[in-house]
């Protein structure tokens, strides 16, 4: 996905980040780049600069809590806190924070840790009740925490997920930073991916090997008794905790699938057989374990739920396998830090590849909805006449309701307008603020629909905005998820819209290079296209 061009960054700090600064700038990201300035002072020196940024810029506020709270310096030198005064204090910034996203449109805020002095306090006072300076941390970042909890576009960024920081006393006094240099870079990138995340630009899909990756041995020669998952073995250990986290993400929207030199039969026995085992088949969206090329399987796997490569990581212990694929798909991530299951956790919990900032019903629901969408596609490619396919299709028992943008939907909407790339006649991409002055300037409606048949509640995976005018309905946005391709979802909706309003029905549509299936729909729909508009009367 590429950036904007006007994307912007400001760094907001009191700190030397100029090294920050310049290695963002330096960084291409599809020929395009994320301009990055630095403004050396706090957040309430910044404001009182008077600067403005347009909406479209990002902000990283790297703060020292003793520069907001007097209360917190005290602490620091054993000295009385009021700490009333103290959380009003924290309040107060929080308020500041506020005042700058009237002209940032996201901001990222480094939670607070104690920078200077903490080789000085006393081991046994760090945590004592409304004064220890520990005690105090803790209670500002939830203060913060709590204070923009409801806010869509101000993220609390643990400073630890960041790079991992370690304080250096010396880097302070020489260059006022007071983390280790090499941890500057991870802080850079780490940004960038995160603003590469609000984007729709994370991860989707992880194709995993099985032999030595999910499990330690070889499942054909040892059986699934023998493979080495859990106990008390220190390999064990490291790939039932893989499985964990393998478990955790597809429970926040990641889907999973199998690519493994195996027989099948073996496979279903250790996923049935195996008391350790984390992971269930459920859990994959595809499984294909044979004696044929990897590439050609993962291939077949990305065709089949409609995810392109750039969007994929694949993970395998064979150097063999992964330069295979690297080879056939260069945009897959292929980590090369699994020939090793102890040091491959280490690092592959803490990619940011799959850092999702709009946590949804739908997301939690994706690889239920994809294996759903699996028995439809089955109809889809036998040779039926299109009869006895809208036959299946009654037998589904489709129903699609239509709702309204509230505040109960509008992460899940703004998730779609970022994300949806096939099934999306215009593919803009939005915030939430930015919809809705779209929506009352243009005097538009949107309308949201959920999905659901026999098989699975996909929830919301339709949006329309329209415009209806004297003679006809002018469609700006139509995106769709591809989960609920094949239903005949979309007739249904604009045969309603156009019997419900007595119009010909007009869709905006903007060509990119991943929505041509959006426009065979329309063309099978029998809309027309000219002069950038699809109409049908």
């Amino acid at each position: 996905m590429k950036l904007n061009k006007k994307d912007k960054l400001i760094l907001i700090s009191k700190y030397n980040l100029d090294l920050l600064n310049q290695i963002i700038n330096n960084q291409n990201l599809n020929n395009q780049k994320i301009e990055c300035s630095n403004f050396n002072g706090n957040l309430e020196i910044f404001l009182m600069n008077g600067k403005s940024f347009s909406k479209n810029d990002y902000g990283f506020i790297f703060e020292d809590i003793s520069d907001i709270s007097n209360e917190f310096k005290k602490a620091l030198n054993n000295e009385v806190v009021n700490f009333k005064k103290f959380e009003n204090e924290v309040k107060n910034y929080c308020k500041l924070i506020i005042k700058l996203k009237k002209n940032i449109s996201k901001i990222f805020i480094s939670n607070f840790e104690i920078y200077e002095k903490s080789n000085l306090l006393n081991i046994f006072t760090h945590f004592r009740k409304e004064k220890g300076p520990s005690y105090l941390i803790n209670k500002a970042n939830n203060i913060v925490a709590d204070f923009i909890d409801d806010s869509e576009d101000i993220f609390l960024i643990n400073n630890s997920q960041l790079s991992n920081i370690k304080i250096n006393y010396s880097n302070y006094y020489t260059a006022k930073f007071p983390v280790e240099i090499d941890d500057i870079k991870k802080i850079a990138n780490n940004l960038i991916n995160g603003i590469l995340n609000l984007k729709g630009d994370s991860k989707k899909l992880i194709i995993c090997d099985l032999d030595n990756t999910l499990w330690g041995g070889i499942l054909g020669d040892i059986g699934y008794e023998k493979i080495n998952l859990g106990g008390h073995d220190l390999i064990g250990e490291a790939h039932r905790d893989l499985q964990l986290f393998l478990k955790y993400l597809k429970n926040q929207g990641t889907m999973l699938a199998i690519s493994s030199k195996n027989e099948m039969k073996n496979v279903e026995e250790v996923f049935e057989k195996n008391e350790n085992m984390i992971l269930t088949l459920n859990d994959f969206v595809e499984i294909k374990c044979n004696w044929d090329d990897k590439a050609k399987n993962i291939d077949e796997i990305l065709k089949s739920i409609n995810v392109t490569s750039s969007h994929v990581v694949f993970i395998d212990d064979s150097r063999v396998e992964r330069e295979r694929i690297k080879n056939v798909f260069p945009d897959i991530e292929c980590p090369e830090y699994f020939e090793n299951i102890l040091t491959a956790n280490e690092n592959f919990f803490r990619e940011k590849w799959f850092h999702n900032p709009y946590f949804t019903k739908e997301d939690k629901n994706r690889t239920a909805s994809y294996l759903a969408s699996k028995v439809i596609k089955k109809i889809d490619n036998k040779n039926i006449s299109n009869k006895e396919l809208n036959n299946w299709i009654k037998k589904l028992n489709v129903k699609v309701l239509k709702k309204d943008l509230n505040k109960n939907n509008s992460k899940r909407t703004i998730q779609l307008f970022n994300k949806t790339n096939q099934l999306n006649s215009m593919t803009r991409r939005l915030t939430e603020k930015e919809l809705k002055n779209w929506l009352k300037k243009n005097k538009a409606n949107i309308n949201l629909y959920y999905v659901s048949d026999k098989f699975a509640e996909y929830g919301l995976t339709v949006i329309l905005t329209y415009k209806k005018n004297k003679n006809k309905i002018e469609i700006y946005d139509f995106l769709m998820s591809c989960r609920i391709a094949g239903r005949n979802v979309e007739s249904q909706i604009i045969k309603k819209l156009s019997e419900k309003n007595k119009k010909k029905i007009e869709i905006n549509f903007k060509h990119s290079k991943k929505n041509k299936p959006m426009y065979d729909l329309l063309i099978k729909l029998g809309f027309k296209f000219k002069n950038d508009r699809f109409t049908k009367n």
